[in-house]
């Protein structure tokens, strides 16, 4: 009997990325949850494979709850399946134990330590930053909670703000804590000593139960050798399984206008153009049966959302179509979400924020300061609307108050119809708010809790098979030239986190004056970046946010 390795290293990302960026971070080893999850399938129908090594390495960073959650059930389906679980970390903190609670045999190395510390995720403003300087934001919104503009608007967590994300982490630290004192048999008074800030060495670690054993993962493969099982190593090609052929398609990134890309301060962008030239490709082949949309996805263009929903409206016509919620699936997120049978969603899953944003920068003040003024003609009245070089009319401001509230009642329209509820009802749980799966669920936004798993279940009974061939979208193509500059460009170190900094955001803001990025600085290791949407706007046309 063999063994396999599975590693969890880098940040996560749920699906295909997008041109060089995607191949490069590839070589440096990031996270792919869609590779991930075929591996994993492939390794359950493996009978040569009896033993499965996680090494689980200390620049791994899944970017939400939900990633965890679903990473961890596959871990499961694997102990169900016969094979036998050795978890080796570094160190072993509350996530790490929540992935490692899982396996029988948790290693933690000899000079790593257990910290059980709780949830933490601090939140950063720039509003006084741009009063400084004089720069001025308006931020237009349907929905109290709708906190994407926050980060210029105010200075603090308002009280809305606040009570959505203490009860979504509130909910999430439940959620670990039961799932750890279960599969460890400890209790929560166990896990309370812990929280308390109790740090415990290697040897303490695994005295007090926590993890089984003390050893690095190079003695563990060496040990594996010894026991004479050889390392088999599974290749991945996108597709797997036989029987009736299901496409699914990975939404992972921000909803933007034109082809997907790599943007330099949001990372991976989905474009509508390349959604829809793909989702029209699997409505047109006959081979596809149906199709599971994975959506992990904050929103971001109300435009693109739109385009991308209407062409999953037509292929609807055609083929069953699941969603399977990841990290996140609010607003631009949950639209497209729409547009089918049925939807899943992790416990975890940052999910609702049925809302709408608008915001523009006013930068005159600060051009002055320096000099700089500027004149215009113009030959309609409104011609000039969203212009950077002066502050907004009464009149300009209620034209975009009004397009705003417009779409606001489309977006509650539109997630009643398809969760058969009455507007009234989804807007008492609308306002732009942010649910947990398994709270949208009780509120009718979800219909179910359960992974990508769960949606392929779904799917193989309601086609009447006893098998799926599943195969993986959008495939990402690369030009000879990206693979020639790729091999010669100097890695990064593995897994590292991408990091906003400060010049980076004002040379975006300098580039596209009002292309704005709301939460750009959040702190990409504190779990989730809750609805990071983009709001997008010219000196000519105003784009809506979702």
């Amino acid at each position: 009997m063999k063994y396999t390795t599975i590693v969890l290293s880098g940040d996560y990302h749920d699906g295909p990325g997008t041109g060089t960026a995607a191949l490069g971070a590839r070589k440096k080893h990031r996270f792919e949850y869609h590779r991930f999850f075929e591996l994993t399938a492939r390794i359950r129908r493996s009978r040569r494979v009896g033993t499965v090594l996680i090494d689980h390495r200390s620049d791994f960073s899944p970017s939400g709850f939900a990633a965890v959650e679903a990473i961890r059930r596959e871990l499961i389906s694997l102990a169900e399946g016969g094979k036998r679980l050795i978890f080796c970390c570094e160190d072993c903190d509350m996530l790490t134990l929540f992935l490692a609670s899982a396996c029988d045999t948790r290693v933690i190395h000899p000079v790593g330590e257990l910290r059980v510390l709780g949830i933490a995720r601090r939140f950063l403003f720039i509003k006084k930053t741009l009063d400084r300087f004089g720069v001025n934001a308006t931020v237009i919104r349907r929905g109290r909670y709708k906190s994407a503009g926050d980060l210029f608007r105010t200075d603090s967590l308002d009280p809305a703000n606040r009570e959505q994300y203490e009860t979504f982490y509130g909910e999430a630290h439940e959620r670990i804590v039961e799932t750890i004192s279960r599969s460890t048999g400890k209790s929560r008074a166990d896990i309370d000593v812990l929280l308390s800030g109790h740090v415990l060495p290697a040897e303490q670690a695994v005295s007090h139960g926590w993890l089984t054993e003390v050893a690095t993962v190079h003695e563990l493969h060496r040990r594996l050798r010894d026991q004479k099982r050889k390392e088999r190593t599974i290749k991945l090609h996108g597709k797997f399984g036989r029987g009736a052929r299901v496409a699914v398609i990975f939404l992972d990134g921000a909803v933007c206008d034109g082809e997907s890309r790599r943007h330099p301060v949001l990372g991976n962008c989905v474009g509508d153009r390349t959604i829809a030239g793909q989702l029209r490709e699997l409505s047109d082949d006959k081979k596809i049966k149906a199709v599971v949309l994975r959506v992990n996805s904050p929103g971001g263009s109300a435009v693109a959302s739109e385009s991308i929903r209407r062409e999953l409206a037509h292929l609807h016509k055609k083929k069953p179509i699941v969603v399977s919620m990841a990290n996140v699936a609010g607003s631009g997120g949950y639209w497209v979400s729409t547009e089918a049978d049925r939807v899943f969603a992790e416990s975890m899953t940052l999910t609702g924020s049925i809302g709408v944003l608008l915001m523009l920068l006013e930068v005159e003040k600060p051009l002055k300061n320096y000099g700089v003024t500027s004149d215009v003609i113009e030959t309609g009245r409104f011609a000039e609307l969203g212009s950077p070089l002066r502050k907004l009319s009464r009149e300009e401001q209620h034209l975009l108050d009004t397009r705003v509230e417009q779409l606001y009642e489309d977006f509650i329209r539109r997630a009643a119809d398809a969760r058969n509820q009455t507007p009234e009802r989804i807007e008492a749980v609308a306002a732009g708010r942010v649910w947990s799966g398994a709270a949208a669920t009780g509120r009718g936004l979800v219909d179910e809790i359960g992974g990508l798993d769960a949606a392929l279940t779904h799917l193989r009974e309601k086609l009447g098979k006893k098998k799926l061939a599943v195969r993986m979208y959008p495939k990402v193509k690369s030009s000879l030239l990206e693979r020639v500059l790729l091999k010669h460009l100097p890695a990064s170190p593995m897994g590292a986190s991408r990091v906003t900094t400060a010049p980076a955001v004002i040379g975006e803001l300098h580039r596209k004056p009002l292309a704005v990025v709301p939460e750009l600085l959040f702190d990409s290791l504190t779990i989730s970046p809750g609805e990071v949407s983009s709001a997008y706007s010219t000196s000519y046309s105003t784009e809506l946010s979702m």
